[in-house]
């Protein structure tokens, strides 16, 4: 395997390993969203401490919208890289 092979081997198992961190990103939103929602209905004096966990909640978003960007500038170097063989 050349070495170029093996850098492009490298680069999809990080790809991969984003794609699996940024799905489980979704998924612990979505669990603090639906917790979130359950604290207000329950006790309106929870009010605060749900926005507390709607800014992280929002972090959580910027950080997988980070992780995409991320992915997609991969896939465009992988694309790049193979057009070059």
């Amino acid at each position: 395997m050349s070495t170029l092979d093996t850098r492009l081997d490298g680069i999809v198992k990080a790809v991969e390993q984003l794609l699996m961190q940024n799905l489980q990103l979704k998924e612990e939103n979505l669990k603090l969203r639906e917790a979130l929602n359950d604290l207000k209905k329950e006790n309106a004096d929870l009010g605060q401490r749900a926005d507390i966990s709607t800014e992280g909640i929002q972090r959580n978003i910027k950080l997988r919208s980070e992780v995409d960007e991320v992915i997609n500038e991969v896939k465009s170097c992988i694309a790049l890289v193979k057009s070059m063989e």
